[in-house]
Order: C-alpha cells, then structure tokens, then sequence
C-alpha cells in the first residue's frame, strides 16, 4: 500500500506521523478504512498482521520474545499491550489446558476498527508460532460478534 496515498486520502503529512503522540481514534478508523478501500481486501487486518515484522510492536516484542517461556511471553503481552493501544484491553484466559487471549474493546469501537483488531490478532500469533516448537499450535480460532448486513 503506498504510505502517500493513504496519508494523503486520510488528510495527514509524514511528518504528522513523527511525534510520539498516539493518533486520534476517528483518524485510526479512517486510516483502516481507507487501506481496506485501497487494498480491495475484505480481510485487510488478517493479511496486514500476517506482516507484521518482529519489531513493530516495539517493546511489546522484547518483552514477549525475551521472556523465559511461552506463558510469561503471553502475560506481558496482557500486562503491557497498553502501550500500543490504550483503548482496549487484552486478558489472558488459560483454562483446562487450552490457552486464549480475550480482547476487549469499548462497544463504539467495535466496528470502526475491527480490522485493527484483527491486525493485532494476526501479529500476535505469528509471534507465538516463532516461540513455539513446529507443530505445537494445534488450533486458532478468531470470532467476531454479528457483522451488520449492507442493505
């Protein structure tokens, strides 16, 4: 996706992008938005995260990747995820053996970026395939509410 053309469709510069503030919540939404209308992909955050170089989530990355094991890598993601996002919060739940990260987002941010989420989602497994032995993930499973129907 050319970095330009998205900035330029969303009403941003380059150097917009520079501080160390975090960008507005409506300009994230528009920001997603416009890529899934650039890209043509219905499933944009999915295939976005499945690019998302160790590294880009910055610290998050060194805590997960320096951690002594896959449980302790899995609780500092819960612990600082805030970090990149504020808005929303990310449990991890371990019951009976089976392992899973239950996300929470305020409701009115639901819709306007669920392809963040999915974003992260996609990241975040591709980081536990790394710290896991070949064949050790046996399942993922990603579930969103009831999407509306376009009428």
């Amino acid at each position: 996706m050319p970095r330009r053309e998205l900035l330029s469709r969303i009403g941003m510069k380059e150097a917009d992008l520079e501080g160390d503030t975090p960008l507005p919540t409506a300009t994230l939404a528009v920001a997603w938005q416009a890529a899934i209308e650039m890209s043509d992909d219905a499933l944009f955050g999915l295939h976005a995260g499945e690019h998302a170089d160790i590294g880009s989530y910055d610290v998050l990355d060194y805590l997960f990747l320096t951690s002594a094991t896959l449980g302790e890598g899995c609780r500092a993601l819960e612990r600082y995820h805030t970090i990149i996002a504020e808005m929303w919060r990310v449990d991890l739940v371990v019951e009976n053996g089976l392992a899973r990260f239950r996300h929470w987002v305020p409701p009115e941010l639901v819709e306007p970026l669920w392809h963040a989420w999915d974003y992260f989602f996609a990241g975040s497994m591709k980081r536990v395939r790394i710290a896991m032995p070949p064949g050790a993930l046996k399942e993922v499973h990603l579930m969103h509410g009831e999407r509306p129907v376009d009428e």
